[in-house]
């Protein structure tokens, strides 16, 4: 696309060096937080393998499994896309669904709790109005998932299938299930009070 629009080599070369240059310097950072985000839950033991992915190398203080499980897992990832587009789609799809699913448990949680798990904030909306831009955005969010996971076109054949619905729904029941396996010894992270 650069080479198309640049007519050129050495303009492609330096659009996409420009555009490289900060994907490279933000992966490290995402990579730091993956991570630690892994280590800590698998400290906690809320991860399949938390024993391995949990411990920390001595010699450096450092997280070494929890990395080297992020780096392989993102890795893999990215072996998926250069393989299939359609692959790519799907998991782009399922990131976009889930991420929308964590907004609406979030918003239907606040409000069956009858918004008072949280401290209002300088947008709160208060009383009768606030319970309805609630359902109206929990409702709008179901559909938007919805759509997410459905067909990209009509008539649905095996090549024009969105397979995201299969890995959303794989990624809602596996972790249920591991929540029901582990929601007894499961006490969350360790609080330490600095006296």
């Amino acid at each position: 696309m650069y080479r198309q629009a640049t007519g050129t080599r050495g303009g492609a070369l330096g659009l996409m060096i420009l555009l490289l240059l900060p994907l490279v310097s933000s992966s490290i950072g995402t990579a730091l937080t993956q991570s630690r985000a892994s280590w800590a839950l698998a400290r906690d033991g809320a991860t399949p393998f938390s024993g391995t992915i949990g411990k920390v190398k001595k010699s450096h203080r450092v997280p070494a499994n929890a990395i080297i499980f992020v780096t392989y897992f993102n890795t893999m990832l990215g072996a998926i896309y250069a393989r299939s587009s359609l692959a790519f789609n799907v998991i782009t799809g399922l990131f976009a669904s889930l991420m929308l699913l964590s907004y609406l448990i979030a918003i239907l949680l606040y409000l069956l709790g009858g918004r008072q798990s949280a401290k209002p904030g300088p947008f709160y909306v208060k009383g009768l109005l606030g319970y309805v831009v609630g359902a109206v955005s929990s409702v709008y969010l179901a559909i938007i998932i919805i759509f997410y996971n459905c067909p990209y076109m009509m008539p649905v054949d095996i090549d024009e299938m969105n397979y995201s619905c299969v890995l959303f729904g794989a990624m809602v029941i596996f972790p249920g299930l591991w929540w029901i396996k582990i929601r007894k010894i499961y006490r969350g992270p360790p609080v330490e009070m600095l006296v």
